[in-house]
């Protein structure tokens, strides 16, 4: 059994063994792009694991007691990493294909720090396979559950001083890459916690087409939420000269996989990093929800005071 496989030696047939977004990450560390070091937790290790379980729950598998030997090799590999600090996502088997992408479906955990906690938050991400909001997500999808494995991806984490998403088609139509960012680490803008600067560039000139720059009064950094300095909240995170670097970025990981992707990045110390790539799936949906979220920010505009504050009398 294979418990432990680093990004760089993972390779093109190693899918069921590491799952699709560990997989991805393998394939753009061998192709040189700028990828945090990391190394994945195999589906050998989870299934290893859950022979002791009598049944699969994510109660169960929250509590298992990990081989002493698959313990070792991941403390070994953390340590290997020299970081302080990682980020530890689930990559299931069925995750991040080219008929569905699983995004959400399944957990994600910031700033681990310590062994113990690492471990913990390993087999939290085994658990959210057999959530109920994941297990109701394949039957939609209508994906065996016959066989299904997850792997755990331990990745570096970047100290990201601008952090975001970039899609390198428009959802709702036209020859467009679309990027939405904000200060620091970029779960804010992937869980809608903040409203992000949004902007629209042409793919055949690289022109930005439209930018909507956010009030954006709060940022994830390794401490959690924080406010987002006074001098900073107006000011767009991404200066012109690195939205240009960012569409090449985006361009060329397009051109590598040959389709349209959905790109999660981070900017630290002059250098963009890439820390998950995907393609783009389901783009109707997308595209409705674009439209819907878009028209929805529009309207709230509009209807906020000079500070981007909007008063309503509900009662939420």
């Amino acid at each position: 059994m294979e418990y432990i496989k680093h990004f760089s030696d993972i390779c093109d047939e190693d899918l069921s063994l590491v799952g699709g977004k560990a997989l991805n990450l393998g394939k753009l560390t061998r192709a040189g792009f700028h990828v945090p070091a990391g190394f994945c937790v195999t589906t050998d290790a989870y299934r290893q694991t859950i022979r002791a379980l009598d049944q699969l729950s994510s109660d169960e598998i929250q509590k298992v007691k990990l081989p002493e030997l698959l313990e070792d090799a991941i403390l070994l590999a953390y340590g290997k990493l020299e970081t302080g600090n990682v980020a530890v996502r689930s990559s299931a088997t069925a995750e991040d294909l080219p008929q569905a992408s699983f995004a959400g479906q399944q957990d994600s955990f910031l700033n681990i720090s310590q062994a113990a906690q690492l471990l913990d938050k390993i087999k939290a991400c085994w658990a959210s396979l057999w959530s109920s909001r994941a297990i109701a997500y394949r039957r939609d999808q209508q994906i065996d559950e016959e066989g299904l494995g997850i792997a755990v991806v331990v990745q570096a984490m970047v100290d990201a001083e601008v952090s975001g998403v970039m899609f390198t088609i428009n959802p709702i139509g036209g020859d467009e890459i679309v990027i939405e960012s904000n200060w620091g680490l970029g779960e804010s803008v992937v869980s809608g916690e903040v409203t992000p600067d949004h902007l629209i560039v042409s793919k055949l000139d690289g022109q930005v087409i439209s930018e909507k720059i956010a009030a954006k009064r709060q940022m994830v950094s390794r401490m959690g939420l924080i406010e987002v300095p006074i001098d900073k909240r107006d000011m767009p995170s991404l200066r012109r000269d690195l939205v240009y670097q960012l569409v090449n970025h985006g361009m060329d990981i397009e051109n590598f996989y040959g389709t349209p992707q959905d790109i999660e990045w981070a900017y630290s110390d002059n250098q963009f990093y890439i820390l998950q790539a995907r393609a783009v799936t389901t783009l109707t949906d997308t595209a409705q929800i674009e439209i819907l979220r878009r028209r929805e920010i529009d309207v709230l505009e509009q209807k906020s005071d000079p500070d981007g504050t909007v008063w309503s009398r509900y009662n939420l």
